[in-house]
C-alpha cells in the first residue's frame, strides 16, 4: 500500500496556437463581409429605385394620355378691368353679354358681304365653327339658296347689330340692319330678326379650344326680313 501517491498532472487542450496570418485573415474575412453585405444593401436599394421609377413613369404616362383641356374665361369690362375669371369646364355661365357678343359676332360673319372672296370664305368657316350639326344643315340650306359668291363684286352688305335681348332660357332675339352698296353708293338698307338657340358644349381638345372657347354653340335660328311698307318682298324665312 502506497500511501504516497503521484499526483497526476491532467493538461487541457490549449488549441492551435493563432498566428499573426491567421489574425490577418480574420481581419481581412470581416472587411470583406461587411463589403459584401454593404454591396447586397445597395443593390436591393438600387433596385427599389427602379421599381418605383417604372411605376412613376407608368403613372406620368397615363395621366399624359389622359389629360383634359381646361379653360379658363376671363371677364374684361369696357375700361378693361377684370370682372371675373373661372374655368369653362366648372359650370361656367357666361353673361348676357358674352353671348350677345357671340351672336353679334356670328350674324356679321354670315350676313355681311365683303369685296374680298377670301375674307368672305374665312367669314363663312369661322361661322360653322360656332353652330352645332343641326346649325350647320340650316346654313348649307341657306347657302345653297342664296349662294353669297354669287354677289361678289356687284355690291358689298355691311352689318349693324341693333338689339339682342335674351328670349327664353336658351334663346336670344337678335335685331340688324344691312346697308347694301353698290357702286360706292347706298342703295339700300334692311331691317332683320333672328330667333337663335344656344348649347353649351365644353371643348375637349385644342382645336376646339381654338376656335370656340367658351363651347357656346347656335343649334338652331331662324330669321327674317321686318315690314317695311316702302320695299318689297318683306316676308321670308332665311333670306
Amino acid at each position: 500500500m502506497k500511501i504516497f501517491k503521484r499526483q497526476r498532472l491532467s493538461y487541457g487542450d490549449s488549441g492551435t496556437p493563432e498566428t499573426p496570418f491567421q489574425k490577418a485573415g480574420e481581419l481581412w474575412d470581416r472587411r470583406m463581409g461587411s463589403a459584401l453585405m454593404q454591396a447586397r444593401n445597395w443593390r436591393l436599394m438600387a433596385f427599389m429605385c427602379l421599381g418605383l421609377t417604372t411605376v412613376l413613369t407608368v403613372a406620368l404616362i397615363e395621366l399624359s394620355s389622359s389629360s383634359r383641356i381646361t379653360p379658363y374665361v376671363v371677364e374684361v369690362g369696357s375700361k378693361g378691368e377684370v370682372r371675373a375669371i373661372g374655368s369653362a369646364l366648372d359650370q361656367y355661365s357666361p353673361t348676357d353679354a358674352v353671348i350677345a357678343y357671340q351672336l353679334s359676332d356670328f350674324i356679321q360673319k354670315v350676313r355681311s358681304l365683303p369685296s374680298d372672296p377670301v375674307v368672305l370664305r374665312e367669314n363663312w368657316l369661322h361661322a360653322y365653327e360656332m353652330v352645332t350639326d343641326r346649325g350647320a344643315n340650316i346654313l348649307n340650306q341657306y347657302a345653297r339658296e342664296n349662294d353669297p359668291f354669287k354677289s361678289l363684286g356687284e355690291k358689298t352688305i355691311t352689318v349693324e347689330v341693333t338689339s339682342i335681348v335674351r328670349a327664353s332660357k336658351d334663346s336670344f332675339q337678335i335685331k340688324w340692319r344691312e346697308s347694301h352698296v353698290r357702286n360706292g353708293s347706298l342703295s339700300e338698307t334692311q331691317n332683320y330678326t333672328a330667333i337663335m338657340s344656344l348649347v353649351f358644349e365644353p371643348p375637349r381638345d385644342v382645336a376646339t379650344l381654338k376656335t370656340n372657347p367658351l363651347g357656346l354653340y347656335i343649334h338652331d335660328l331662324n330669321w327674317s326680313r321686318d315690314f317695311n311698307p316702302k320695299t318689297t318682298n318683306n316676308k321670308g324665312t332665311l333670306k
